[in-house]
């Protein structure tokens, strides 16, 4: 139990401390590349100002004449009002000059993009002005190899920091949670063993309160009304603190895992069968009809401890009997699910109350407190049934509907031919 506590808190911790992280180094990440890109673009915009702003260049787009001559500056370009390429000579990818962004600085705008079909340049153009009218363009294209290169391994870095920011946070998470329940698993355990110690000692006190109110009652005849009742709610009173007592025990070792199942094969729908058959004795005088049904005529051989999944049968039926309002339909079913045998326990004794089906394996849980009491429960037993269906390798489950019935469905491990679990 505690086990599965410490692992879902490490867990939680983990995740919390990794997404929190993780957010960060992405904040890290995409902060380092815009900023390394803000500085870029602002030194292609002064770049890119000064030589539109020039006089040389305006003087060069209107005399020039002829082939492509020799940029100022390398990844510099001057194109004129028909968009003719006066100055630079173009990329040996012939990715540069962008035609494209030059297109959009004829049109009077000003662009700034990564050079088409290559991530490792970045140009601006900006429109050339004299009086007014655009009479050329200015690109200016820079290298941005470096800053790419710088991006890719702070990329890595951080993916690195992240691993290992991961790993810190798993291992410290088990830690952190295991040291906080330590003071936790201490109460639990003083807990458990007075709970065994105190059950252990009222064993003895209880049986000779019930053999005493059984000595009594060889002279029940001679007793009047009221004492004959007084001594048959000892001997009642006295079944139930036994009861109480045993269901006690039983869970205090099941906290403890001192119960270590036998693993056999057996016949399951044989041992359903002689289990109905026992739980007729709990119907009593009840309006209460007790049956099986099964949809595989063959045996159904399962692996788990027979003893166990007996008294998890025992609990289920006496619980669909003594809760269930009457008149009342009790049906065993048993069904395989994949590599496990699903058994379901229903019965149309009207169902849990809406919002109460979380409850039902709760200890000491009671739908209805006095029908309970007066019916001789203890609210234990499908505690107990939980933890031994759960110490068996299966899963138990409440599917309720309000008003009509409930039922409870526990799988087992199905045995192969050599009489091992698949």
């Amino acid at each position: 139990m505690f086990r599965r506590v410490i692992i879902r808190l490490a867990a939680l911790n983990a995740a919390v401390l990794i997404l929190t992280v993780g957010l960060a180094l992405v904040g890290v990440f995409f902060g380092a590349r815009y900023g390394l890109q803000k500085d870029v673009d602002r030194d292609l915009k002064e770049s890119a100002r000064v030589m539109a702003a020039s006089e040389a260049t305006r003087m060069n787009i209107e005399t020039f004449g002829g082939p492509p001559g020799t940029a100022p500056a390398p990844l510099t370009y001057v194109f004129d009002a028909e968009g003719s390429l006066l100055t630079g000579v173009p990329s040996r990818e012939g990715d540069l000059p962008d035609f494209a962004s030059m297109r959009v600085a004829l049109a009077g705008g000003e662009d700034i993009r990564d050079a088409s079909g290559d991530d490792d340049s970045r140009t601006i153009s900006l429109p050339v002005l004299r009086d007014g009218q655009i009479i050329g363009v200015v690109q200016v294209g820079r290298s941005i190899e470096s800053q790419r290169e710088f991006i890719g391994l702070l990329g890595r870095l951080l993916i690195g920091v992240g691993v290992l920011a991961t790993f810190v946070a798993a291992g410290g998470g088990v830690f952190l949670a295991s040291r906080a329940m330590r003071p936790i698993r201490r109460a639990f355990e003083r807990q458990r063993g007075f709970i065994a110690d105190a059950s252990h000692e009222l064993r003895t006190p209880i049986a000779v309160v019930r053999a005493d109110a059984d000595a009594l009652a060889r002279g029940l005849e001679e007793l009047s009304e009221p004492d004959a009742q007084l001594l048959k709610d000892m001997q009642s009173e006295s079944d139930h603190m036994a009861l109480l007592i045993d269901r006690l025990v039983e869970l205090a070792r099941l906290d403890a895992t001192q119960i270590n199942p036998v693993v056999e094969t057996f016949d399951l729908k044989d041992l359903i069968t002689d289990s109905v058959r026992s739980a007729q004795v709990l119907v009593g005088e009840r309006d209460t009809q007790l049956r099986m049904s099964e949809r595989d005529p063959d045996p159904v051989s399962v692996r788990a401890d027979l003893t166990h999944v007996r008294t998890i049968l025992l609990s289920l039926l006496e619980n669909a009997i003594t809760h269930g309002s009457e008149p009342n339909t009790v049906t065993v079913e048993l069904a395989r699910t994949g590599d496990a045998m699903s058994v379901s326990v229903t019965d149309t004794g009207g169902g849990i109350p809406v919002g109460q089906a979380d409850q039902v394996f709760e200890r000491f849980y009671r739908g209805d407190p006095s029908r309970t009491r007066n019916a001789g429960g203890v609210g234990l037993g499908l505690t107990i049934a939980r933890s031994l269906v759960e110490l068996n390798g299966g899963q138990i489950e409440i599917a309720n509907n309000p008003g009509i019935g409930m039922a409870v469905n526990f799988s087992l491990p199905l045995a192969d031919e050599t009489g091992h679990s698949p």
